[in-house]
């Protein structure tokens, strides 16, 4: 069954454990890597040799959906703050696999003894050959700093063999939070009028906090 069906029944000793197995495995899938950046394809030309270019491609695209479908969000303000803070990009130099869809909807767990396990993972539509910190606020998407997240954290750290979360992670987490954000208020036509509307409204608010933080 889903993780998002279950989580609020759990103890805080199985979620917490939860989240340590969710750490592990994307530690797994982060040292899957790449030959380039970018979403897959087969084109050579959406084929990035760096992850800065690639990702200021990625949020040009979504950009450029939002204005299509006439969604209201401040689009010269984001493009000035991604623009400020895209050197902090510039140290990623292996492609890694990043699942960027990993939240409670698309983790399976089942029951074991007392305790429920993490089974599986599906939806790899958003994936893409990135930074593995953007995994993060996909998965924790209401969690606008990943360190509040500390038992997730540390478990992802000693699985994935880093050192430290360091300030320029920081900056990246919120990049990365402020572009999932900006396909969920860009994407609400694929839903009905109410679920939109929620969903747009949050993820625009959202978005004016990461633009605060960025600023």
């Amino acid at each position: 069954m889903f993780l998002l069906k279950v989580h609020r029944k759990m103890s805080k000793e199985n979620l917490d454990g939860i989240k340590q197995e969710l750490a592990g495995y994307l530690a797994q899938i982060h040292g899957i890597k790449g030959p380039y950046f970018g979403y897959f394809s087969e084109k050579e030309a959406y084929q990035y040799k760096t992850w800065k270019e690639a990702f200021m491609q990625m949020f040009a695209q979504i950009l450029q959906d939002g204005r299509a479908h006439e969604v209201k969000l401040p689009y010269e303000r984001i493009e000035s703050v991604l623009k400020q803070n895209l050197n902090c990009l510039e140290d990623l130099a292996e492609p890694a696999l990043v699942e960027y869809d990993c939240h409670e909807g698309n983790i399976f767990v089942k029951k074991v003894g007392e305790n429920y396990r993490i089974e599986g993972i599906l939806d790899f539509e958003r994936a893409f050959f990135g930074d593995p910190i953007a995994d993060f606020p996909a998965a924790f998407v209401l969690t606008d700093d990943i360190r509040k997240e500390k038992v997730f954290l540390d478990a992802y750290l000693k699985a994935s063999g880093n050192t430290q979360y360091s300030e320029k992670d920081v900056k990246r987490y919120q990049l990365y939070r402020m572009y999932i954000l900006t396909i969920m208020a860009a994407e609400t036509f694929r839903y009905g009028f109410l679920y939109a509307k929620l969903q747009g409204g949050w993820a625009k608010k959202e978005i004016a906090k990461c633009l605060d933080e960025l600023a």
